[in-house]
């Protein structure tokens, strides 16, 4: 009885094991199937496939600059089959790209509207003088970064041109620091107001100079009170009659006396 019995178990337990293992593979088999079916749905349908890239905010940078990055990014190939689903792309390293490859770009927010479209804002940096390291000009920004490499004969007359002996910078960097270019705007402000200038020429981190549309020079020291020197600088030019000042070399307003020359008293 013991070796039927033993016999009887056996054969249930084999039914059993078998039984799983087939409910097992039907199981394994629907969970492929389902998953193939979204594969199939969310990256290879063209319901999902992007067709629309909306760019708003753009003056300088071109639209098709910025198409070009998304479709970069958006274009996939998934088991040798190609996709450009909205699903796949990811909206942060575009928005890293188009900063690295544009540096005329600030800001930017891109944004997927399903099921196919993709909205792009973004925010252009504002000229606010020329930086010209060397032979190369760039626009500058109010935070102190250089973009758009131009040439000279194409920079704006009305746009301060600032110089300087610092080396060769690329698109995209920091070239002047925001507090020295803070007051270097502040005096060209307050300047513009007394005499046209053209050039600010930073001789070193103490030294400014500026150069008037007349063609002669006033010297300021960044590191000291920028409004003192240009009351000093007020009280001076009243005293001189306009006509006179073309005769002018360079006002210095570095020290606590200003020197000027040549003198009043070749000037009158």
């Amino acid at each position: 009885m013991k070796t039927k019995s033993f016999k009887k178990s056996y054969r249930l337990k084999k039914k059993k094991s078998i039984a799983i293992s087939k409910n097992s593979f039907f199981w394994l088999i629907l969970l492929v199937i389902g998953l193939a079916i979204l594969l199939y749905l969310f990256v290879f349908n063209s319901f999902f496939q992007i067709e629309n890239i909306q760019v708003n905010g753009n003056e300088r940078v071109p639209v098709e600059e910025i198409k070009k990055i998304v479709d970069k990014e958006a274009n996939k190939e998934l088991f040798f089959i190609s996709t450009k689903s909205i699903f796949l792309l990811k909206t942060n390293k575009v928005e890293k790209d188009i900063l690295k490859e544009l540096p005329e770009v600030s800001k930017i927010s891109l944004k997927k509207e399903f099921p196919r479209d993709i909205k792009v804002e973004i925010e252009e940096r504002k000229p606010v003088a020329i930086f010209c390291p060397d032979q190369d000009c760039f626009y500058l920004d109010r935070q102190g970064i250089i973009f758009s490499l131009i040439r000279k004969e194409e920079i704006e007359k009305e746009m301060l041109e600032i110089k300087s002996l610092t080396s060769q910078k690329e698109s995209g960097q920091q070239a002047i620091e925001n507090s020295q270019l803070e007051k270097i705007l502040k005096i060209e402000s307050k300047i513009k107001e007394l005499l046209p200038i053209t050039i600010a020429e930073i001789v070193s981190e103490q030294r400014l100079n500026i150069t008037t549309s007349q063609g002669w020079q006033i010297y300021f020291a960044l590191e000291k009170d920028i409004d003192w020197q240009l009351t000093e600088l007020k009280v001076i030019l009243e005293e001189i009659p306009s006509n006179k000042r073309e005769k002018l070399e360079y006002i210095d307003l570095r020290f606590d006396t200003v020197y000027i020359f040549p003198d009043f008293s070749q000037l009158r």
